[in-house]
């Protein structure tokens, strides 16, 4: 092949994997140590300059991230094998404290097992192999109880009360006398009688117009009651009723109810307990509150949840377990695990005053302002700060790795697919959607970046790789 001259007026194209015949002439087949520049030309590299030695062994695998607090604060967090330091930018080591301990970052190789996000004076710190849990707790659990409501008095109305199939209570009200329909007498008169037809071994008492019956070993009794009001006049409650206005304003402190509207349906139905107004006091007046299935569990297991590196006021960082709220409403099926627990949280991100988790096919975003409850706060009805459990659909199965700000919302990234989490208004659970947006394959081993209103990510190229930019046009 003869030679051919000819002037190349710059080599500012970069390096080109065409053949060479393809190729344009700025381009060249390999570039080390040079930085082309529009300007300059190709120029050298600019060189590192040596700050201060962080560790006097060898690093090995290391995950680091950097905490950019302000132009004037700025820290790096390295995090080895059961390890984090910190440094600031200097090199200089600050005082980390873990008072968890360190269990949580122990991996072997580090640089490919976290992910963090820095928020304010809050660092996360995601364990991307973690399998998340919840804890053996179970919700709080009473013993058998029940209570007899006696609403109102009637004119000659006979009042039973039946325990364990026995009638163990009897009142008639005059047709005449006003004085026998007070609701208190005839709550006293059948708690008296039933006390003495039950025997020992039980616990009947009674404020105001309501009667507490209890056997003292815990075991399970039946309860019915009668009147000549179509059960209008005097209800027995115990474990569940079908509607809120059948529950008395005096109770027990603690008792838990379940009001199920719909015997045919568990979606409707919900749980309360009694609270009483004056403290101290374990049977009077009080509120019914929204609570959790009792015998359910009902706490993330935090050990197995990303943990927090906290700036302190000092200038030292705590490393610990966060806390993360607790199942307060509703059973397995009205208010349903996040769906992370017993999966493992690929990428964490804020978006619109909510913390978000990536898991599996899932986009996880916690309660508005709320960042550490992933819990409905009541079933009763859908708030619209309520938490987001969503699920990416498409043909392929798109496990989601990660979750970029893009100026048209929140871009999320599989192996091959890329989503978009918009929504309808404001991001709710009845409006958000995630819809395809493009089909590029991804490594996804390095996080795609995003700059300004683009996106750059990384693509496989057989034994190469090459960088996309994603925009909107």
């Amino acid at each position: 092949m003869p030679l051919i001259n000819q002037t190349i007026p710059n080599l500012i194209n970069g390096v080109s994997q065409q053949p060479a015949a393809l190729r344009l002439p700025t381009q060249h087949e390999a570039q080390l140590n040079c930085y082309p520049s529009v300007v300059e030309g190709l120029e050298w590299r600019p060189p590192t300059e040596h700050i201060a030695k962080l560790f006097s062994n060898s690093m090995g695998s290391a995950f680091m991230h950097r905490i950019n607090r302000d132009t004037t604060e700025r820290y790096f967090v390295v995090i080895r094998q059961n390890e984090i330091k910190v440094f600031d930018i200097d090199g200089t080591p600050k005082t980390v404290n873990s008072p968890d301990g360190t269990a949580y970052l122990n991996e072997a190789d580090p640089k490919t097992a976290f992910w963090a996000l820095t928020v304010a004076d809050y660092t996360f710190i995601l364990n991307m192999n973690k399998t998340v849990a919840m804890t053996a707790d179970l919700s709080p659990v009473r013993p058998t109880e029940g209570l007899i409501f006696v609403k109102k008095g009637e004119y000659g109305t006979k009042y039973r009360a039946f325990v364990n199939g026995v009638e163990h209570g009897f009142y008639e009200t005059s047709p005449t006398d006003p004085t026998t329909l007070d609701t208190s007498v005839i709550a006293e008169d059948l708690r008296g009688e039933i006390a003495a037809g039950v025997g020992a071994g039980w616990t009947v008492t009674r404020n105001g117009s309501v009667i507490h019956i209890k056997k003292d070993d815990g075991a399970d009794f039946s309860l019915k009651v009668e009147d000549g009001q179509g059960g209008d006049s005097i209800k027995a409650i115990k474990t569940k009723v079908q509607k809120f206005s059948d529950l008395p304003a005096i109770a027990p402190n603690g008792i838990v109810l379940e009001i199920d509207s719909d015997p045919e349906s568990d979606s409707d139905s919900y749980f309360v307990k009694f609270e009483v107004s004056n403290v101290g006091d374990t049977f009077g007046e009080g509120t019914w509150v929204e609570t959790v299935k009792p015998g359910i569990k009902y706490k993330l297991d935090a050990t197995t949840m990303p943990h927090v590196l906290i700036r302190e006021a000092d200038g030292t960082f705590t490393y610990k377990k966060q806390t993360w709220a607790d199942r307060v409403a509703g059973d397995e099926d009205t208010a349903k695990e996040p769906s992370f627990v017993g999966s493992k949280i690929n990428d964490i991100y804020f978006r619109k005053k909510r913390l978000g988790f990536l898991s599996d096919e899932n986009n996880i975003l916690s309660e508005v302002g709320e960042y550490f409850n992933f819990w409905p706060v009541t079933v009763t009805q859908n708030l619209d700060s309520d938490r987001i459990d969503t699920s990416a659909s498409h043909i392929k199965v798109s496990k989601l790795r990660h979750a970029v700000p893009h100026n048209s919302g929140m871009v999320l990234f599989s192996d091959q697919t890329q989503f978009l989490l918009g929504s309808d208004g404001a991001l709710t659970s009845k409006t958000v959607k995630i819809d395809q947006t493009t089909d590029f394959e991804t490594n996804l081993r390095t996080k795609p970046i995003g700059v300004g209103k683009n996106i750059f990510f990384v693509t496989n190229k057989g034994d190469y790789h090459g960088v996309r930019e994603f925009f909107v046009d």
